[in-house]
C-alpha cells in the first residue's frame, strides 16, 4: 500500500527500522520532509542558539540597544516571571543572564492565590520604592497594557519577553520579545517555543550583540532552565527546535555538578539519578509548580522565587545564602502542597504543619463529591463541554479537578469557584488534544467585547493609585485559566456555548493511532530500547500506542485509587500471561508475565474479565519503564488507555 511505500522510503533514506519509520509516519512526517526528519532525529547545538526568529528584527534592536544602556548607567532592573514552571525557569534565566552582563538584578512573581498572572502593579511599586529603571517580564507582559502604562507613568521602561498569542493592543513596552512579533513565515516555528526558551533565545541574542562569552557553568543552567520549561510548558515536541532544547538539556541535566539543580533533582525523584523527559514533565515541573499554587510570603509561605533562589545555588551570580536552608523551606512548602491536596484548610497550614495532619479537612475530596453530586444533573453525552461551579473552593486545586474531568470524559472542561469576600470568580479550563480551547475562549472573548465594550478577562486591584482594571487570562490550547466578574458569567457563559456550537463534530473524535499489533514476546528490552531512540515523547509527539488481541489475564487484579481517592479504586494492576499448550492451570504460576497498569478502567475490566476465566481481552497501551531502585534493569510495564472483549 502507499502508506507501506512511505515507510520503506523513510527507513531506507535514514537507516532506521520498520517500527520507527512507522512512528514518524504516524506523527505526520512523511518522504517529502525527510530534511526536517533529520532535523528531528539528529538535533544540532545551533537549533537552541538561533534567535533570529524570536521577535522582529527591530524588537530585538530596541530591547538590546536598552539593556546596554543599563549596563553603562548601572541601572537596577528587576524581572517578573510567571509563576509556573515555564515562568520560574524563564525568570531564572533572565536573573543569571542579566547578572552575568554586570547589571544589578532582583526577581519577583504574582502571588497567584490574590494576584493571578501577568506583569504585577506590586512589583511596579516595589520598582518604584527601589528606583528600578527597568522590568523585564518573562513568559508574561503580551497583554498587560494597563500595567505597562503604569510603569511607564513612573519613568520605568519594560521588556516583555513572552510567547503567548498577541492580543489586539499591544503594550506600549520598551520592546515586546515575542515570536508572534515576527511576520517572516520561514521563521514560524519559533512561535512554538515556550516562555522560557524565549528568554533564553533573547539572552543568547543579547551576549552575541554585546560580544561577550559566558562560562561554561551559566551556558549549562540557562539550557537546564529551558529545557525544564519546554517540558514543563507542554510545547509540541515535535518541532526540532524544543526537541534540541529538551534532549540537550536532559543531558546536562543527568550531568550536572551544579548543587541547586542536583538538589531540586533529588527531591523530585530521590530514586534515580537518569531521567528521562517524561520524568521532569511527571515529577519536576509539578514541584516547581507547588510554590506558585499556595506561596503567599505574607502567610510566611515561600512563594516561586524559592526555586529560583535554588537553582542559582552555587553560581558566582547566585543567591550568599545557604543552599540548605532554600531546600528546608522548599521540602517544607512541598509538605503543604501535600497536605492541601489531600484535603486541609488553608488556615491550618500557616500552624506548625506538623500538627496539621490531625486536622485533615480533605478539601480535594470534598469537592469531588460536589462534582459527582453536580455531574448527576447532566447529560454528559449531550454536552459539548463541562462547566461546574463551586463556591469558595481552593483556587490552587481547581485545576487539578478540570483536568480529571477531562480524562474521565474526553471533553473539554472549565471548573470556576467564587472566592471568598470577592465579587470574582477564577476558573480552570482544561481541552482533549483535538480542540484549542485557549482560541475558543479568546474567541468568547472578543465577542464580549464587540457586544459590551469592554474585555471580561479582568479583575479589580488595588495600588497605590487607586483601583486598576489587569487582564486575568492566559495559559494554551491545552490547559488555561481566567477570573472575571460573577455578575458576567451568564453571559460570558451563553457566548462560549455557542463558540463551541461552533466547533465540527469530528474535533470531539478522539481515537488511538495504533503503530502496531505486537505480540506477546515482542514486547521486551529490545524494543523499549528501539523506542528509546526517537525519545523525547511527549506533547504533539506522543508515545506510541500498540495494540495486544488475545491476550489472557490472571485472576488476581490489583484495584487502587490514588492518595486522595482512600475510599475509592478507580484504577486496576493487573497480569497478563502466556500459557504454553502443554501447561496445566496448576503450572500457570511459572509461566511469563506482562504488568500492566490501567487507570479508570476497574469497572471495565470487571465487567469483561471478573469471574470469566477463559476471557480474552484486547488491550490498546503505550510502553514504560516502571520505577525501579535498585540497578536491576526493569522490564516494559503496559500502561493501558482502554481494554475490550476479544472477538
Amino acid at each position: 500500500s502507499f502508506k507501506d511505500d512511505e515507510i520503506e522510503v523513510i527507513s531506507d533514506e535514514l537507516n532506521t527500522t520498520k517500527i520507527l519509520s512507522k512512528i514518524l509516519n504516524t506523527a505526520g512526517f512523511d518522504k517529502n520532509n525527510l530534511d526536517t526528519i533529520d532535523r528531528f532525529i539528529n538535533p544540532k547545538m545551533e537549533e537552541i542558539l538561533r534567535y533570529e526568529g524570536v521577535s522582529s528584527e527591530e524588537e530585538l534592536n530596541k530591547s538590546f540597544e536598552r539593556v546596554k544602556r543599563a549596563i553603562k548607567n548601572k541601572e537596577k532592573v528587576i524581572v517578573n516571571g510567571d509563576p509556573d514552571a515555564d515562568g520560574i525557569s524563564g525568570t531564572t534565566i533572565l536573573t543569571t543572564g542579566l547578572r552575568q552582563l554586570g547589571l544589578d538584578v532582583n526577581y519577583g512573581f504574582p502571588i497567584r492565590s490574590r494576584e493571578g498572572h501577568g506583569l504585577q502593579l506590586r512589583i511596579i511599586q516595589e520598582a518604584i520604592e527601589q528606583g528600578v529603571s527597568l522590568i523585564v517580564s518573562t513568559d508574561c507582559g503580551t497583554k498587560d497594557v494597563e500595567a505597562v502604562d503604569y510603569a511607564n507613568e513612573h519613568n520605568i521602561d519594560v521588556i516583555i519577553t513572552d510567547h503567548h498569542i498577541l492580543g489586539r493592543k499591544l503594550p506600549n513596552a520598551t520592546a515586546i520579545i515575542n515570536p508572534y512579533m515576527n511576520q517572516d513565515p520561514e521563521l514560524n516555528e519559533f512561535k512554538y517555543i515556550s516562555g522560557s526558551f524565549v528568554s533564553f533565545k533573547w539572552i543568547m541574542g543579547l551576549k552575541d550583540y554585546l560580544d561577550v562569552t559566558f562560562p561554561k557553568q551559566i551556558f549549562e543552567i540557562l539550557v537546564i532552565c529551558s529545557s525544564l520549561g519546554v517540558l514543563s510548558d507542554r510545547v509540541s515536541l515535535k518541532k526540532p527546535m524544543n526537541r534540541a532544547m529538551v534532549k540537550l538539556g536532559i543531558d546536562y541535566l543527568n550531568a550536572t555538578k551544579l548543587e541547586g539543580v542536583k538538589a531540586l533533582k533529588a527531591i523530585s525523584i530521590p530514586t534515580r539519578s537518569f531521567l528521562r523527559a517524561r520524568d521532569i514533565s511527571r515529577t519536576i515541573a509539578p514541584r516547581m509548580n507547588a510554590p506558585g499554587r499556595i506561596g503567599d510570603p505574607e502567610l510566611g509561605i515561600p512563594d516561586s522565587s524559592i526555586i529560583v533562589d535554588l537553582l542559582m545555588s552555587g553560581l558566582k551570580v547566585g543567591p550568599k545564602s545557604n543552599i540548605k536552608d532554600f531546600i528546608q523551606k522548599y521540602k517544607r512548602l512541598l509538605h503543604q502542597d501535600n497536605l492541601i491536596k489531600t484535603g486541609l484548610d488553608v488556615e491550618d497550614q500557616v500552624d506548625l504543619v506538623d500538627e496539621v495532619n490531625d486536622k485533615r479537612k480533605r478539601m480535594t475530596e470534598e469537592i469531588e463529591t460536589k462534582i459527582e453530586h453536580m455531574l448527576e444533573g447532566l447529560n454528559v453525552d449531550a454536552e459539548k463541554i463541562l462547566i461546574i461551579k463551586g463556591d469558595n473552593w481552593n483556587s490552587g486545586v481547581i485545576g487539578i479537578d478540570a483536568d480529571r474531568l477531562r480524562d474521565r470524559f474526553v471533553l473539554p472542561a472549565i471548573i470556576m469557584t467564587t472566592l471568598e469576600g470577592s465579587d470574582f470568580i477564577k476558573g480552570s479550563v482544561r481541552s482533549i488534544p483535538t480542540i484549542n480551547m485557549y482560541e475558543v475562549m479568546e474567541k468568547t472573548q472578543f465577542k464580549f467585547e464587540e457586544k459590551h465594550g469592554r474585555n471580561p478577562y479582568q479583575i479589580e486591584v488595588e495600588t497605590l493609585i487607586g483601583k486598576r482594571k489587569v487582564n486575568a487570562f492566559g495559559g494554551h490550547a491545552q490547559a488555561c485559566g481566567f477570573s472575571m466578574s460573577a455578575d458576567d458569567i451568564e453571559e460570558w457563559e451563553k457566548i462560549l456555548r455557542e463558540e463551541m456550537n461552533q466547533l465540527k463534530p469530528e474535533q470531539y473524535d478522539f481515537s488511538y493511532k495504533i503503530i502496531k499489533d505486537l505480540r506477546f514476546y515482542d514486547i521486551n528490552h529490545k524494543l523499549l530500547h528501539e523506542l528509546d531512540r526517537l525519545s523525547p515523547y511527549g506533547e504533539g509527539f506522543d508515545f506510541p500506542i500498540f495494540c495486544l488481541k488475545n491476550a489472557r489475564v490472571t485472576d488476581s487484579p490489583r484495584p487502587f485509587g490514588n492518595r486522595m481517592q482512600k475510599d475509592r479504586t478507580p484504577h486496576v494492576e493487573f497480569k497478563i500471561v502466556i500459557k504454553q499448550n502443554n501447561e496445566s492451570n496448576h503450572d500457570a504460576k511459572k509461566s511469563r508475565f506482562l504488568k500492566a497498569t490501567a487507570f479508570g478502567l476497574w469497572e471495565k475490566y470487571q465487567t469483561l474479565v471478573f469471574d470469566k476465566p477463559e476471557q480474552k481481552i484486547d488491550i490498546i497501551f503505550t510502553l514504560d519503564y516502571p520505577h525501579k531502585r535498585g540497578g536491576k534493569r526493569p522490564f516494559p510495564h503496559l500502561m493501558v488507555l482502554d481494554i475490550k472483549s476479544s472477538k
